[in-house]
């Protein structure tokens, strides 16, 4: 039918005045939305990336996805919290990962609300299932064009329900989504969270996907390392990240390292890597080739603790000690020579005839550090092995320029020394075959060391560590006795020169908050809170004091409390959320949980003029090297007389069962 012009003016016009209501109504709602959402979301940061998460309540729970935080590396979060009527924005340096969904990529985080002062406003969960059509909000820090972009908000509509993907089920929407929007909340028209953003279709637009939380239970989180594990879902991921990293290496090459592309590229490679060791979490060999991939791009940092990992994961790895070489090469990288030494060194003593990469490293390094003899070695012994990678030139001419430095005396001696080459490598082999059957995961205590202070997100391994000597030929000379893997055996016995300082105690007249008692020789604290007890007698000005507890209920702190230089201080072992150390609010806390209710643990305080290094079972969690004094004891922690030891636990029984000092 024909219209007249008139009205087909006012059609359009009428039109015109019901979109532009329309569009009001919806920008509108845009602003409600994002006004009582963005406070409630996140950014988890560390050197490698970033992405967002969403509090889910005000002691510091925040959801996330789980490729957002699978990095060896440590976090911090930026977050919003309400102060004095107004909203700041404030860094938490402790954010303690709880754990990962067993099935989706979900993770859960805290951080602690007493770090900064300040209240959190945790997001509104939405439990009803989301209805396909229904406009929806996503909210994040998406990055791109090289610029990270903080709590931005995108609209679109919730395309469909029940999107299956390798078995999980999503929703999908066609909100714009970037690396970076990771972990953030998709919301309704009244801003209350219907899912977790966590994967958009690259090659298609508007296409994305986010987790649904109509149906989550918060209390099937567990361990990365309890995840199900799909190697070949890992594959595909690892394959995807290499494609997009060898795009990203190129344009790098062309353009320059700031290149805005080549930058995203990197991003999205970073969370491929994520996904893959997501989908197959103790895959050492993952973390290892990751790290390969970064150190060829100089992000050395990063790469050094993803190759601590693979080697915190198998220690005797598969590739027959180069993680040991490429962790070296890339803490060389970062100007840290000694720790460098330490990997190269470990990689000798249990791989010595076919690691000729290690000793050639060592030959440089040695000779670097003025040491002739030692370099002019591990020359002749890396020319000796021979293989593909070898610098057979460099090392003739360090081995030449090094030996011109020795006295008539060391140089026969090196000259004894390389007549019997294929013999000590046969004396270091036997060595480590042997300790390798015993259990053991490092040969060296700088190595074990290394590799514990490397960010790990969980509590140090309870495996004994075997000692060696690295001199006179930088290889082990005798190997010392160590105790056999698994359950720790109790050593309560107190060899000659050391106290046994259980002996000392009066239940009676050195408790000074609490009913203690003993059961047989175990000192038994009581469930209390502030439980404290003395324990009299002069001390030395360095010492070493091992205990062997054991906790018994709760999960509350474990104080003991020390003297160094006249001043007391006291060590809290599991305090609050599971941090360990001097003073709770410094950087340098232990994070994560070190004693298993009913596991006996062995711990040292090596009480040094020069600083305080504390280890449990063998491995290190703290160390400070200073000779000022330490922080004093914490005001619940105040004991009678300030120039004796004391112990302390709050709320938790523990079962002392041996205290013993060593002077040193």
């Amino acid at each position: 039918m024909q219209r007249k012009l008139p009205e087909l003016l006012l059609a359009t016009a009428i039109l015109a005045v019901a979109l532009a209501g329309r569009a009001r109504a919806q920008e509108e709602e845009s602003v409600k939305v994002y006004n009582q959402v963005q406070a409630s979301v996140v950014s988890l940061e560390n050197v490698e990336g970033h992405g967002t998460g969403i509090v889910l309540d005000k002691s510091g729970l925040i959801l996330t996805n789980a490729h957002v935080v699978a990095s060896p590396l440590p976090f911090h979060c930026r977050a919003d919290v309400r102060k004095g009527g107004k909203h700041e924005t404030l860094t938490y340096n402790k954010v303690t990962i709880i754990g990962f969904h067993p099935q989706f990529d979900l993770a859960l985080v805290r951080i602690d609300p007493n770090e900064v002062k300040g209240t959190l406003d945790p997001a509104k969960i939405d439990r009803r299932k989301g209805i396909p059509g229904q406009r929806v909000y996503v909210i994040g820090n998406p990055s791109g064009a090289g610029v990270q972009l903080s709590k931005t908000i995108t609209s679109g509509i919730l395309s469909g329900v029940d999107r299956v993907l390798d078995g999980v089920s999503y929703y999908q929407v066609d909100a714009a989504i970037n690396p970076g929007n990771s972990g953030g909340p998709l919301c309704d028209k009244n801003g209350e969270v219907l899912g977790v953003v966590t994967l958009k279709v690259n090659d298609k637009e508007n296409i994305g996907f986010a987790i649904p939380l109509f149906d989550l239970k918060l209390d099937n989180f567990v361990p990365l390392a309890q995840r199900r594990a799909d190697p070949q879902a890992a594959k595909k991921f690892l394959d995807a990240a290499n494609v997009v990293r060898e795009r990203a290496s190129q344009l790098m090459k062309a353009r320059g390292n700031k290149d805005p592309e080549a930058r995203y590229n990197l991003a999205l490679a970073a969370t491929y890597f994520h996904r893959a060791l997501l989908e197959n979490p103790t895959d050492d060999g993952i973390y290892y080739q990751v790290g390969l991939l970064l150190r060829a791009l100089d992000a050395n940092e990063i790469a050094a603790a993803y190759l601590n990992q693979a080697i915190e994961l198998n220690p005797w790895g598969a590739a027959k000690g180069l993680y040991f070489y490429e962790l070296g090469l890339a803490l060389v990288k970062q100007d840290k020579k000694t720790a460098a030494r330490a990997a190269w060194t470990e990689e000798v003593c249990k791989y010595p005839k076919e690691a000729a990469l290690a000793w050639e490293a060592l030959a440089v390094f040695f000779a670097n550090d003025k040491q002739p003899y030692q370099a002019a070695y591990h020359a002749a012994v890396a020319m000796h092995i021979g293989g593909i990678g070898i610098r057979a030139d460099l090392l003739r001419k360090l081995y030449d320029d090094n030996r011109k430095l020795l006295t008539a005396a060391d140089a026969q001696r090196l000259t004894d020394a390389e007549a019997k080459i294929d013999e000590e490598l046969a004396r270091i082999q036997a060595f480590a075959d042997q300790r390798h059957a015993k259990g053991d995961k490092f040969l060296t205590r700088d190595c074990a060391d290394l590799i514990a202070q490397g960010g790990s997100r969980s509590a140090p391994d309870k495996t004994a560590v075997a000692h060696s000597a690295a001199q006179p030929a930088g290889v082990p000379d005798k190997a010392e006795a160590s105790a056999d893997t698994g359950k720790p055996e109790m050593d309560l016995a107190i060899p000659a020169g050391s106290h046994d300082l259980l002996a000392r105690v009066s239940v009676k007249r050195d408790a000074i908050n609490g009913v203690w008692k003993f059961d047989g020789n175990s000192l038994i604290s009581p469930l209390a809170a502030d439980a404290m007890i003395e324990i009299p007698g002069d001390l030395p000005e360095q010492y070493d004091l091992t205990l062997v507890l054991e906790r018994k209920s709760n999960q509350k702190e474990f104080a003991i409390g020390f003297v160094r230089g006249g001043k007391q201080s006291a060590f809290l072992l599991d305090a609050g959320e599971g941090v360990s150390g001097l003073d709770l609010d410094a950087r340098g806390v232990h994070q994560g949980r070190l004693l298993t209710n009913g596991q006996p643990a062995t711990v040292i305080l090596k009480v040094r003029s020069a600083g305080l290094q504390v280890t449990v079972d063998g491995a290190v969690i703290f160390e400070t090297r200073t000779t000022d004094p330490l922080p004093s004891v914490p005001s619940e922690w105040k004991p009678t007389d300030e120039t004796h030891l004391f112990l302390g636990s709050q709320l938790s029984r523990y079962a002392i069962h041996k205290v013993m000092l060593t002077p040193r």
